[in-house]
């Protein structure tokens, strides 16, 4: 019976080329991974329409001293429309958000109706401190009112700008008591089709 030769020489070779092979799978399987989460996304903003009207990232130079800041503006309406019960009175332009990097803040500007009786329409301005603003997402928070906080998120790549307001679990107002879970909300700003799902 002919005697076995052992070659640690080839055994390490074999050992690194499978170690290669598996750093190889395994970048792999992360691309998989971002490339699947990116066509989720757009997957999402494709099927539930949860894109504005407009969305514009500009570099711009604002005031009297020329002072350079990226801007994002975004133009559309709330989708659902918490704040105004989805009143026809609303039209496909009836709030925009823009955020200033330099300045680090955002402002939410729009018309709500007054109550779901009414007619009457007002304007509503709400300025938010930006938290986050890095190649992916602006975060920015309005931490003012005693009993909420309201939160605005643009995410770049899939083109949404999204609004959530959540009840404050430190709160000590007396008028906090009168706040539910039914007063927290997510809400999407939206182009014409409102956030519906398309055929």
């Amino acid at each position: 019976m002919p005697a076995t030769t052992y070659h640690p020489k080839a055994n390490s070779e074999s050992q690194a080329t499978r170690s290669r092979g598996l750093q190889l799978f395994a970048i792999l399987l992360q691309a998989m991974k971002s490339t699947f989460a990116f066509a989720f996304i757009l997957l999402s903003v494709r099927l539930f329409g949860q894109s504005p009207l407009s969305f514009d990232v500009a570099n711009v130079v604002v005031g009297s001293k020329g002072t350079a800041t990226t801007t994002l503006d975004a133009v559309g309406r709330w989708s659902p429309d918490e704040e105004s019960g989805g009143s026809p009175l609303l039209g496909p332009m009836s709030a925009e958000v823009r955020c200033f990097k330099t300045f680090r803040f955002c402002e939410r500007l729009g018309a709500i109706v007054a109550s779901a009786s009414s007619s009457t329409t007002v304007l509503v301005v709400q300025d938010f401190e930006i938290a986050r603003w890095d190649d992916k997402e602006i975060l920015a928070i309005d931490d003012t009112a005693p009993c909420v906080t309201s939160a605005l998120r643009v995410n770049f790549m899939a083109k949404t700008v999204q609004q959530s307001r959540a009840l404050k679990t430190s709160a000590k107002d007396r008028s906090c008591k009168e706040f539910s879970h039914l007063d927290e909300w997510t809400t999407f700003l939206v182009g014409i089709d409102g956030g519906r799902k398309r055929n």
